[in-house]
């Protein structure tokens, strides 16, 4: 089944947005529907995608993941129209200044328990007896498991659920986030024996979670779970089993140009574990949501948002086929030292444009690193968020875009990062069970591919080095460095002057949003270093 059609029909297994009465109830004619709804399996199919279907939302005007956390990292400033009050969801989460009651903050809280409550329908209304539902329910607890894996991570202690909330579940409190990541693991684990793997899937189904997929995801939750921001025990062996099996299946492998993994004509490709998919279909339509009041498309308006402000080709003949923006998510100084102390010329000239009039290339790069900016007539130069640099990365390309949307895909997990995970797990003590490889062999593929030269050994700093050097842009950079207990040490005195104001009481966690406590009555509490305004 083609899940690009079944977009209108994700209406009709409602919608969660909070623990409040009003967010939770659900409106009598839907519900007469959902209760007739559930006959065949092309139904429970169309409920599935409904699940998948808020992964890729992106609000215009609430708070995007994909920018949240870029520019929460140390890889990108948050940008947009000088000034540094454009979209504040963004201005707080780069300068860690957010507070309960941001302006919309509340859209990403609003998202994952949308995907949790379909993902829910799915599992309660599934006979468990037909085993031609199986695979469906597994799949639905990957999405929930999915869902509740960015909820802990953003928010610490979140409310937990494992079904429909009833009437007298209305006002419910936190759960502890241990608890919580227990959840995730038991339904990961339930799902991966039931899913299949991606040879097995359709081209119309490779945007579905797969047996990899989920073990990669298992293993990457058991990587936060060891580290000491979380402390829930010693899973590196566990983890490195799950990413052993991946390389094993002979499945996947790296793509031979570092480029490929973020073109249209290579998604899905030989590198994709899991993917964000978006579509053409349907263009941006700017309409509020009625049950969130937010506007949302399923297409990425974020790759516009984070296109060059006041961008026109001009006598820029180096760089070809991008669209003006609006300027958010600006490449920091700090990312490009990084790429050059490494000397890492590929990944860099596929990460950022460089040069006056942003040349590609590395030797172009070097002048204008040293600080010949140039003048580019350009409203970006005036923002103090603009340090001379704009992303390559998912940038705004005219052979990605309709109106005001791109339809390139999005990476949320690709071998590279199983390779490099792998070998974290072996640093801290794990053994390649089934591959009998070294931690330097699998760094050194990730290091080869961008013809940079092997390492002799490997240590935990050139593990951390790699990985923000190949996933620079694909909101993980900010994961790792509050899993690795680093964040403090990065953050804490960061860009003195510029407004940044790290709080480790905070422990990298986001507000709970104001608004989710005061429908909550009250049993929603704040997480510490927060003061409700």
């Amino acid at each position: 089944m083609d899940w690009k059609k079944l977009i209108g029909l994700t209406i009709i297994v409602g919608f969660i947005a909070g623990c409040s009465k009003d967010m939770l109830d659900i409106d009598p004619k839907n519900q007469v529907l959902e209760n007739n709804f559930y006959q065949t399996r092309e139904d429970f199919e169309a409920a599935l995608i409904s699940a998948y279907d808020p992964i890729s939302w992106v609000f215009h005007w609430g708070a995007s993941t994909f920018v949240t956390l870029n520019v929460a990292s140390d890889d990108a400033n948050a940008g947009g129209t000088p000034g540094g009050q454009d979209i504040m969801a963004y201005q707080g989460a780069d300068k860690f200044t957010l507070t309960p009651g941001t302006e919309r903050i509340e859209s990403l809280w609003r998202k994952y328990y949308v995907g949790i409550y379909r993902s829910n329908l799915v599992i309660e209304h599934a006979d468990t007896s037909d085993k031609a539902l199986d695979e469906i329910i597994a799949e639905a607890k990957f999405l929930r498991a999915y869902y509740y894996f960015d909820l802990v991570r953003y928010y610490g202690d979140v409310v937990l659920l494992d079904h429909i909330a009833t009437v007298d579940e209305y006002s419910l409190s936190r759960t502890l986030a241990g608890d919580v990541y227990a959840f995730i693991v038991n339904d990961l684990r339930e799902a991966i024996p039931v899913l299949p793997d991606k040879n097995k899937r359709t081209k119309n189904q490779l945007f579905r979670a797969t047996k990899s997929a989920a073990q990669a995801l298992l293993g990457k939750v058991y990587l936060f779970m060891s580290s000491p921001a979380i402390n829930c025990g010693n899973y590196y062996q566990q983890a490195a089993d799950l990413f052993g099996t991946i390389i094993k299946s002979g499945v996947y492998d790296l793509f031979t140009d570092y480029d490929m993994n973020f073109q249209a004509t290579h998604e899905h490709g030989i590198e994709s574990i899991f993917e964000l998919e978006y579509t053409s279909a349907i263009n941006s339509t700017f309409q509020a949501d009625p049950y969130t009041g937010y506007s949302y498309d399923e297409a990425s308006v974020d790759f516009k948002l984070c296109g060059i402000r006041e961008w026109s080709q001009g006598s820029n003949t180096s760089v070809v086929n991008l669209q003006a923006g609006w300027g958010f998510m600006k490449p920091t100084r700090e990312l490009v030292e990084a790429y050059i102390a490494a000397n890492d010329q590929v990944r860099l000239n596929y990460t950022i444009y460089l040069g006056n009039p942003m040349s590609p290339e590395i030797d172009t790069a070097f002048n204008f690193y040293l600080g010949e900016y140039g003048t580019w007539g350009i409203e970006e130069e005036e923002s103090e968020d603009f340090e001379g640099f704009f992303r390559r990365k998912y940038r705004y390309d005219n052979n990605y875009v309709v109106g005001d949307i791109s339809y390139l895909n999005m990476n949320i997990i690709r071998y590279a990062d199983v390779l490099l995970m792998m070998a974290e797990c072996m640093v801290n003590g794990a053994t390649d069970t089934y591959n009998g490889n070294t931690a330097g062999y699998y760094v050194n593929r990730v290091r080869n591919r961008v013809n940079l030269p092997s390492l002799a050994s490997v240590t935990m700093d050139d593990i951390k080095k790699e990985r923000r050097l190949e996933f620079a842009f694909e909101m993980i950079r900010y994961w790792d460095l509050i899993r690795w207990g680093d964040a403090d040490i990065v953050f804490n005195n960061y860009k003195p002057g510029k407004g940044y104001h790290w709080n480790p009481a905070k422990k990298g966690l986001w507000p709970i949003p104001l608004v989710e406590i005061n429908r909550s009555g009250g049993s929603l509490t704040q997480n510490p270093g927060y003061i409700n305004e």
